[in-house]
Formats: structure tokens, sequence, C-alpha cells
């Protein structure tokens, strides 16, 4: 049984599973170069089949996530081609109108949309006869279907019988758990996320492999508000909470309790979900104005403690009532990871996993196991805990793209030992190296690396590599074995994907120097085993040997603005707009002249 899954919205994605193991997973971002594609994934659908060896022929079944979303979401591609600008014009120019004077006709709005360039450029969606009517939902299912059958049937040659869809949260689900360790055990599944499917949060059940969702709401706003408090401090809506979660530590308590008079008791638990105890009439307007005396960091912060408070209410009342202490998490919410390390303090959470990319991209993923979970002639097998499935750049294309670049120099045969060498030396490298990984986060396949202690390495990175925000902490990927030397982890958690922020010892404050959050001292920890990657581990082995610390600096390998590199193209471009001393590709190591 081959399943074709599909996430055609928000960084869009594709993923192939044979005989209920996932082969092929890859967001189209990767193949575009574009920070978070969206729309129909052509060219990831294209690459998810090379990488499985498979034709589209072969495919049994298509899985798209997700049923309804206004299909101009599509046509203008609003979260990759939206400017922090455009997101403010929409507030003020529909959502306003919408919500507070009850206005139905968007139609002056949306040709302003689309006499702008940076909405019509190529879609591989058609939307040749496209009708806007925002406010019927059962138009827009309509519409998506049509989209979809049209893009298989034109591109594929898959016709629209095979064609599936599910739920948005129920891919959710079914991704978080199937991404677990666990199997045959009962678990509470935990999901929340911006919104999907007329619903922002769920709670399932899972008892011998079957998933029994037991609630849902469209009242679990806690991503939601985090979306609009980023949009408030002046960053962009899907791509910059991370950078309030960064600044968030940095408030005071002081600051932090100015906000307090805006989120406190917004919320409550009465039962099994998240609902409002006064629900405000929109989530923009309402909170840039009871917020306005209020400083930016004290926003971040206050947003953040908000978030921990409710969200670890909801944790401990469900896991208390429901009496399973080993618990899944997954949406948008999950990628919040200073959230997770105040839920496996939880005493009633004894196991706590979430997925490596619990953002929307994974939707492909839950699409292909909900679909092979409800299908007699296959069934879910292993689990998606590889996250290594996007594919390999061949040594041919490396040498042909390496050898073009001026004031460098290229040598085949480098090891780990050689790459181990430079980095003790002071070097930040960028590491591409067998399988890409799949998903938000580099785990080391595609990753700049450096020394942790170096913390001068810090502003240099930021200010000559990747151009971001310094108040951005960066990653240690630390080996297993040194774990109880740097983390303080006394629930043994894991954290193979970098989905948990630790406290440290004091051993780990000097190894991981510049891995720490300056304001908390927490890591974001990617602990690294030789079950997931073994090149890698190795690597660290070697570093371990030269220096005696068992643990690298990890940063994703791109810059400021654009998709991890996929493509040996893409490595050149990183290297020739910016300061990166070396990058190594298997063994072969391009290395700048001075």
């Amino acid at each position: 049984m081959k399943i074709l899954g599909i996430h055609d919205i928000h960084n869009a994605s594709a993923a192939i599973m044979i005989n209920g193991k996932v082969t092929a997973a890859l967001s189209e971002e990767r193949c575009t170069y574009r920070k978070n594609e969206m729309g129909f994934p052509k060219l990831a659908i294209e690459k998810c089949l090379e990488i499985a060896g498979i034709k589209s022929s072969e495919i049994d079944l298509v899985a798209f996530s997700t049923k309804a979303v206004p299909p101009h979401y599509l046509k203008f591609k609003r979260e990759f081609a939206f400017s922090i600008r455009d997101w403010l014009d929409e507030q003020e120019f529909y959502w306003k109108p919408k919500l507070f004077h009850g206005k139905t006709d968007f139609i002056e709005y949306f040709e302003r949309l689309a006499s702008q360039p940076k909405f019509n450029e190529e879609n591989w969606y058609d939307f040749t006869n496209f009708k806007l009517n925002p406010n019927s939902t059962e138009n827009a299912v309509s519409q998506l279907r049509n989209l979809r059958e049209k893009a298989l049937i034109h591109y594929f040659g898959i016709p629209s019988e095979k064609i599936t869809c599910f739920d948005h949260h129920s891919c959710h689900s079914h991704y978080a758990y199937f991404a677990s360790p666990y199997r045959n055990e009962p678990a509470i599944i935990f999901t929340a996320d911006g919104g999907g499917d007329g619903c922002n949060g769920t709670l399932s059940i899972v008892e011998n492999d079957k998933i029994r969702e037991i609630a849902r709401n469209n009242q679990t706003d806690l991503a939601r508000i985090y979306r609009y408090i980023t949009l408030i401090l002046g960053m962009k809506i899907g791509e910059h909470e991370f950078k309030v979660m960064g600044l968030a530590p940095y408030s005071s308590a002081y600051e932090i309790a100015k906000t307090d008079k805006v989120f406190k008791d917004l919320f409550h638990v009465p039962d099994m979900m998240i609902e409002y105890k006064k629900r405000p009439k929109d989530l923009f307007f309402h909170f840039r104005d009871a917020l306005a005396d209020c400083r930016f960091d004290g926003i971040a912060g206050g947003v953040q403690q908000m978030v921990e408070e409710y969200a670890v209410e909801w944790f401990s009342k469900v896991t208390e009532k429901v009496g399973i202490n080993r618990i899944v998490f997954s949406g948008g919410l999950s990628m919040n990871v200073k959230l997770n390390q105040r839920i496996v303090e939880l005493d009633s959470v004894k196991e706590f996993y979430v997925p490596a990319s619990g953002g929307d991209e994974s939707l492909c993923v839950g699409a292909c196991y909900a679909a092979a979970s409800q299908n007699p002639q296959t069934s879910p097998i292993g689990h998606f805990r590889n996250n290594y499935q996007g594919g390999e750049i061949s040594n041919d294309q490396i040498l042909e793209a390496f050898n073009k670049v001026k004031n460098a120099s290229v040598m085949e045969g480098i090891s780990n030992q050689g790459v181990a060498e430079l980095i003790a030396e002071g070097m930040v490298v960028g590491r591409c190296s067998g399988p890409m990984e799949f998903g938000a986060r580099a785990l080391g396949n595609r990753s700049i690396i450096a020394d942790p202690r170096q913390t001068e390495t810090v502003t240099r990175i930021n200010q000559k590599i990747k151009f971001r925000d310094f108040w951005m902490p960066f990653a240690p990927s630390v080996l297993e074995s040194r774990v109880s030397d740097y983390l303080i982890n006394p629930g043994n958690h894991t954290s193979d994907h970098m989905t948990l922020t630790f406290d440290v010892t004091e051993e780990g404050k000097a190894a991981l120097k510049a891995a720490l959050h300056p304001s908390d001292q927490t890591v974001r920890a990617q602990i690294v085993t030789q079950e997931n990657n073994q090149d890698y581990y190795s690597l660290i082995e070697a570093f371990e040997k030269v220096t005696g610390v068992g643990a690298l600096l990890n940063t994703s390998f791109n810059l400021h603005g654009y998709p991890i590199v996929a493509k040996a193209e893409h490595l050149v471009h990183v290297f020739e707009n910016s300061e990166l001393d070396a990058i190594v590709a298997g063994d072969i190591l391009l290395k700048r002249d001075s």
C-alpha cells in the first residue's frame, strides 16, 4: 500500500508511506528556497517520489490534511507572501469591519490584494475560474476539493477516486502518536495550535494503537493569542513566534506584572478543555489596546507566562482526571520549548513526548498515518522518530558547485576528526551530511556548528552569518553519554529533536556557554544518540577527544529569511553571502582562503 500525504496550506509539504512506513518527507520550501512556502507542494511531491523510488502511477491513496480553508489563502499564498504590513492591513480592512461592523462584502479588499504582483506569482493550483466568497464554508470545501483534484490529475495523473481528506487535528494527533516511542500502551494526545478545520485544541486517548478523540473546541486560543502578540510586537505571524519566546526571559517580573490585568482570568479549565471565562471580541485590537502601556519585553514575558500557566493547568487536570501519565503533544503550541519544560516538571506527567516538528508541515505525515490506521490493507508500523527523510545531495553535485566558488579551496577526504579539529580552532562550519532533516529544526545534517564554549562565536554568527536578533539563543547538540554531566533531567525525558529546554549543571554552564539562553541559562538541547544519527554522534565524539566537551553548538544551516539548505547551490549561496569559515559536505571540505 503506497500512500501520498499532502499538506498544502501553511508550510506546504509531502510525504510517502509504503506498507505502513514513512520513507520520504519534505517541505516545499526546501525545493523553492522560499521560506514558509504555501500551496500545492508539486516539487516536494516529485522529490518524495524520487526518494521513495516509485512513480506517481503506483500511488494507491492520496491523503490530504485539512478539509476546509478559505481558498483565497491559497490563491494569495497568505502565510508565505504576507508582509508585516499586509498582516496589519488585514486586521484593519478585513477583520475589523467584519467583527465590529458586520461587513460581509470584501471584494474591494481582495481586488487590492490581487493588484499586487507578489500575490499573482506562479501557483501550482489553477485559479482561472476562481470566485471569491470567503464567507461560505461549504463553497470553500468544494473549491478546495476541486483545486486538489485538478492538480493531482494534471501533474501526476492521479484520479480523484484515490483522494481522501482528513481533519486537521486528527492529522496532528496521528503524527504525534506515531512519531512517539509508545506502542500498545495507554496514552493521552494533546493538540493545540492557531486553528484548523474550525478547531484549535483536542484531546485523544490511545488504546491498543487506536486513537479515539474525546474532546475538542475552538477556545484553546493560547497559540492564536501568541500569534497576534507577535504581530503587535512588530514581528511576522507564522514565522517570528520563536523570537517572542526567545525575548520573554529577558523581561523582569515588574514588567510582566503590568500585563496581569490583561492576561489574568482569560481562561479556565472547567472540565477537559481550556475555555474562555470572558472572550474578547477579537484578538488583535483588544490586546493591542489593552497592552498599550506595557513595555515590549513585558508583553513577550507576559504572553509566555500566560501560555505556560493555562497549558500547565490543562495538562495537570486532564492527566489527573483520566489517570494516564504518558503524554504526547503536537500542534503549533508544542513548538514552544519553554512550555514543554514546564509540562515535564508536573508530578502527574511521567512520560512525555513531543515530535520533531509539531507545526503544520508535519500534517502530511499525520495524513499518511491517519489513512493507514483506517485502511484494512495496511497499518502504521515502526515510528517516525528517524527524522532524516529529505534526501541527499550527490558528491558530483557538491563538487561541481564548490569548484565554482572563488577565494576558497576544496579538499576531498576530510574526516570527522579533521572537522572536529577545525571547530576546536574556532571555525564556524556548515555541515551538510547524509539525508536531510524533515521539519523546522536542524538536527546535525543541515546545521551550522561551532565550539559551544566560545561566547564570541554567538556574536559572530548573529552579525556575519545568520544576521539574526541578538536575543535569540542557539542550541547544543549533546552526546547521550554526557547528558547527566550537562543537563538537569531528573525524569530522563528524551529530546532527540530539540523539543525541550533544560536547566544545566555547573559543568554544563562551562561546556555549553555559547548555547545557553543568556537570560535564564537554559538550553534547548538536542540529545544525540547513535541510533538516530551515527555519523553526527561520531563527529561530536571526535570533538570530545580534542576538547573534552561532548557537545557542539548547533543552529540551522541557512541565512536569515531563507529555508534550511537542500541543494548544492544553496550551500554556495550561504557561503558567498556570509562569513562562514567552511562547509563540510560528506567528506568534501570547502574552506575560505582568508
